[in-house]
C-alpha cells in the first residue's frame, strides 16, 4: 500500500510537471520582424494572434510575444493574400501581429484572436469574414460589410466595435 501511494504522488509530481513545463507563460518577451513586402488585398488569420492593423508605409511585419509563441506564428505572402497562422494558444497569452495595409479588400478571421486597427484604413469597402468568437474594432474611410459563420453572431457594441460570440446551443 505505500509503495502503491508514493508511485501514485511521484507520477502525479511528474505528470504534472509535464503539463506545466515547456513553452509557458514565464518564456521571454521578444519581438520579430517578417518581411511581409505590399501588394496584398486579402488577409487571412488561422489561429489565436491578436492583430493590429495600421496605414503607414511599412513593408515588415512586428510579432511580439512570448518567445515560443512569436516563434510558432508565421506570416506568408502569396499571390496578393496575406496569411497569418498562429497555433491556438491560451487565450491571456497570444502573440500580437503589427502589419500595414494600404489596399485591403478582404479580412478572414478563423479563430479567437482580437484585431484592430489604430488608424482610418484606406478601403473603399471592407469585406470581413468571422469564423471564431473574437473583437475587432475597424476604423476605415470606407464601407465596411460583415458575415460570420454558424455558430457565431456579431454585436454591435459601437459603431465602429464589434463582438463576435458564439452562439448558445
Amino acid at each position: 500500500m505505500y509503495k502503491q501511494f508514493s508511485l501514485s504522488v511521484i507520477l502525479a509530481a511528474i505528470f504534472s510537471g509535464v503539463l506545466f513545463a515547456g513553452p509557458g507563460h514565464n518564456d521571454k518577451k521578444i519581438i520579430r520582424q517578417v518581411e511581409i513586402g505590399t501588394g496584398f488585398k486579402k488577409i487571412i488569420i488561422n489561429g489565436n494572434a491578436d492583430v493590429v492593423l495600421s496605414a503607414d508605409q511599412s513593408t515588415m511585419a512586428l510579432i511580439e510575444g512570448e518567445s515560443a509563441d512569436v516563434n510558432s506564428t508565421r506570416i506568408i505572402n502569396q499571390d496578393g493574400v496575406l496569411t497569418i497562422v498562429a497555433p491556438k494558444f491560451n487565450r491571456n497569452y497570444r502573440p500580437v501581429v503589427k502589419i500595414s495595409v494600404q489596399q485591403l479588400e478582404k479580412l478572414e478571421v478563423n479563430g479567437d484572436g482580437n484585431v484592430q486597427s489604430i488608424a482610418d484604413l484606406p478601403a473603399k469597402h471592407l469585406a470581413v469574414l468571422i469564423n471564431g468568437a473574437c473583437e475587432i474594432t475597424l476604423r476605415v474611410k470606407g464601407e465596411v460589410s460583415i458575415e460570420t459563420s454558424g455558430g457565431y453572431e456579431a454585436i454591435y457594441l459601437k459603431k465602429e466595435k464589434i463582438e463576435i460570440q458564439r452562439l448558445s446551443k
